[in-house]
């Protein structure tokens, strides 16, 4: 991969960051594209975003003793407002009554809990349905009607909430999958047009993966073992090799036992659903939580993995292939419960945000990383992208012909040739005209 000084540089559009040669010292330094973070207190154990108030930017909401909404001030900044003075947990985010703002689905007093936005961007008291209390929630159009639907992730079992129509739920139905389901993950993994899910297993290496008969009920669930005896935490659906088809990610922590390092471990879509471990990363222990987002805009998904080893969020950035490398670590706030990636000051950069919990003594923290991004052709690290880039580039290229080494492989394809000149002078030329730096 290329390498160039570390320079952090505000720019309109283009967002991509890789790394660059040390100038006199001829140390390996690093672009890190994110703002030191900014904490807000809040005892959350989730954290979810979506425009709550309908302003056109993206709030935080925070879940926990309380439900809490950061709303957003427009620029990335956020002031906290009670909406529930309850207990609410694992919230999830979605018009699940039809009515075009945002409502909330959690666990509350023991069931499934339903707290309906009035339009404002406060909510109704929950209305609860069953008695299952998750250890997570998805919302998606299960059975094809055009509502939104739940899907709850709990011990043994997923448990599906069929919508009304109108925000009102049916009784769960169980789909049994055996072990301990932690995490889960609604997408289209087959491409038929219906949306089946897939759950982190937190007692093996496993993930299962429920197929949708399109008609919201569920073939016996599928099992993959993906090595080893480590403990799931979370998985996440996206496209991590840029085929058209959904893949699978989970992150696994250690297993001192049989020297098993943490890491994320892919499963790839064949294209007909069937599945192929290849690629991922090892991460630091306990990946507690992780979130899928191109955060070097480079159109390759990467990863955000917080961790409690550490206390730590590792972006691991994606090479394409779905095979990962350690960007940049951020340190935020002790033992993350959840990390979610968006635009939050709208310059088109996804940002990261943070939520940590501390039982003793009781703290907590929403630590909110802003995106500022980078620019892949300031070799210099100057802070403006000009001929001397150009010059310093080709300079770097020549040394790597002379001494065989590779620090002028731009497109990061283990090499050092021609192509990367090439690469980088189009690239040059696209910054330029953005007006990167």
């Amino acid at each position: 991969m290329f390498r160039m000084q570390t320079r952090r540089v505000r720019w309109p559009r283009f967002g991509a960051c890789v790394l660059v040669v040390g100038a006199a010292s001829g140390a390996w330094a690093q672009c890190v594209p994110f703002d030191d973070h900014t904490d807000y207190t809040q005892t959350s154990t989730g954290l979810e975003h979506a425009d709550v108030d309908g302003d056109g930017d993206l709030d935080l909401i925070v879940s926990g003793l309380t439900v809490r909404v950061l709303v957003n001030d427009g620029d990335g900044a956020f002031t906290a407002q009670t909406v529930y003075a309850g207990a609410v947990s694992r919230i999830v985010a979605g018009d699940v009554d039809g009515d075009g703002d945002v409502d909330l689905v959690g666990n509350t007093a023991g069931a499934l809990g339903v707290l309906l936005n009035r339009g404002d961007g406060t909510f109704s008291s929950p209305t609860t349905y069953g008695a299952v209390v998750a250890d997570s929630f998805a919302l998606a159009d299960l059975d094809a009607d055009g509502d939104l639907d739940v899907a709850a992730a709990r011990d043994a079992f997923v448990h599906t909430y069929a919508n009304r129509g109108d925000g009102s739920f049916d009784p769960p139905l169980p789909h049994e999958t055996g072990g301990d389901n932690v995490w889960i993950a609604a997408s289209d993994l087959n491409n038929d047009g219906d949306v089946d899910l897939a759950t982190a297993n937190s007692t093996s290496s496993q993930v299962y993966i429920l197929w949708n008969r399109a008609d919201g009920s569920f073939s016996p669930p599928q099992r993959h073992v993906l090595g080893g005896s480590q403990e799931a935490y979370c998985i996440a659906a996206a496209d991590f090799n840029g085929d058209g088809y959904t893949d699978l990610a989970g992150s696994f922590g250690a297993d001192p036992g049989l020297k098993l390092p943490a890491r994320v471990r892919v499963l790839l879509n064949d294209e007909d659903g069937a599945f192929v471990e290849d690629g991922g990363a090892q991460t630091l222990g306990f990946p507690q939580t992780m979130v899928a987002s191109d955060l070097d805009g480079d159109g390759d998904i990467d990863l955000a993995v917080a961790t409690v080893a550490g206390q730590v969020t590792q972006v691991l950035l994606n090479r394409g292939d779905a095979s990962f490398v350690e960007g940049w670590r951020l340190s935020a706030r002790p033992y993350p419960t959840r990390v979610v990636a968006a635009d939050l000051n709208g310059d088109g950069r996804p940002d990261l945000a943070v939520a940590s919990a501390q039982i003793f003594p009781p703290s907590g923290y929403v630590s909110v990383f802003l995106n500022a991004g980078c620019c892949r052709t300031d070799v210099t690290g100057d802070g403006v992208v000009n001929s001397t880039d150009v010059s310093e580039f080709v300079h770097i290229w020549f040394a790597d012909q002379v001494n065989g080494t590779i620090n002028a492989d731009f497109n990061d394809d283990g090499v050092s040739n021609s192509t990367d000149v090439s690469d980088f002078v189009n690239v040059w030329f696209e910054e330029r005209s953005l007006g990167c730096g």
